[in-house]
């Protein structure tokens, strides 16, 4: 595939919107336009950029993961709602701590290695989260599936499979991918989500259990005749349905959000570490699958990896053509020097 950013003469970046529009069709003749729009939308809410390049306070890789967590809203809305000790959020903490002492038990018979506990001990090392969030720490799991965890207690597990076909870079990046998960609260803030769905809908449910009742009585009261156990099952139906149709839609880990914010967090980590950003995507690229096709999944508790790549490579896009992503979200757009 020709490399369309490599071959574009530089004056013509000036052209007009109408010019990168056609470079972004060329670009990416492989991605549906619908995909594009949800990738564009997510980008420009989830980038960091701003925050951790050409900000004197960010030198260092712990000082990139502080500036993360203070400039994310979730993240804030979260601690504050903590500090004020809100029923929902202590009751989201409350599950979250019963699910670890049951997780536990089982993460304290990992097996490990002391070659893979050095290997852990560099990556957070690099990476420097544990100085910022002195809760984050790694464990490379004996374990030869493809696949990497976070729990909320801040402990990161990564399958020894991926030793297999990842490099160290790329490692990196999914255990920066990890780590966002765990600084940015993504757990305890999905917990919280799926009570906050729930108690809206046991009050319009609550609301429809009033109608019910109100309406067998009225008929009751005018000669109709009311089967009573029949009005009690519906009221108990609905009464139910909240914590159903959550648990239907809400059961995952993380949202497809969540998982799209920590997969931009890991690329300008490594971007920001050492122009690695690439790293990333090649690490995505060696975990895709062949029956990947659709993004919103209702059965599916991550975006498809190929979704996930071809936001990258947007992200990437917008990179080179900074003037493009002023364009397309005057707040978003703005150029960098490295």
């Amino acid at each position: 595939m020709i490399n369309i950013l490599a071959t574009c003469p530089v004056n013509a970046q000036n052209s007009g919107i109408s010019f990168y529009r056609k470079l972004e069709k060329q670009e990416f003749s492989d991605v549906p336009n619908s995909d594009i729009r949800k990738i564009r939308s997510l980008i420009f809410e989830y980038d960091v950029k701003e925050f951790v390049f050409d900000q004197p306070k960010v030198r260092t890789a712990s000082d990139f993961w502080t500036s993360v967590v203070q400039n994310n809203k979730m993240a804030n809305s979260i601690i504050a709602a903590i500090n004020r000790k809100g029923r929902l959020i202590m009751q989201a903490e409350n599950t979250l701590a019963m699910n670890m002492a049951n997780i536990c038990r089982y993460c304290d018979n990992i097996a490990t290695s002391e070659e893979y506990q050095f290997v852990a001990d560099s990556l957070m090392s690099v990476t420097q989260a544990s100085i910022a969030f002195p809760n984050v720490a790694c464990k490379i799991a004996d374990d030869n599936t493809l696949n990497a965890c976070a729990l909320p207690n801040g402990q990161i597990f990564i399958n020894g499979g991926l030793f297999g076909i990842m490099n160290y870079p790329e490692i990196i990046g999914v255990v920066s991918h990890e780590i966002a998960h765990v600084i940015l609260e993504h757990q305890l803030a999905h917990e919280y989500m799926m009570l906050k769905k729930t108690q809206n809908l046991e009050i319009a449910y609550g609301i429809m259990i009033g109608v019910n009742t109100a309406a067998a009585g009225f008929g009751a009261a005018n000669g109709v005749k009311t089967d009573w156990d029949e009005v009690n099952a519906t009221n108990q139906e609905l009464a139910e349905s909240p914590k159903r149709y959550v648990d239907e839609l809400y059961t995952f880990k993380y949202s497809r959000e969540q998982e799209i914010e920590a997969d931009i967090v890991a690329y300008r980590f490594l971007d920001f570490m050492c122009d690695g950003g690439e790293y990333y995507i090649s690490a995505l690229q060696k975990l895709s699958s062949e029956d990947e096709k659709i993004f919103y999944d209702k059965q599916c508790d991550h975006p498809t990896i190929a979704f996930r790549v071809n936001l990258l490579r947007y992200l990437r896009f917008l990179d080179n053509f900074p003037e493009y992503a002023a364009m397309l979200s005057p707040s978003y757009g703005f150029s960098y020097d490295r």
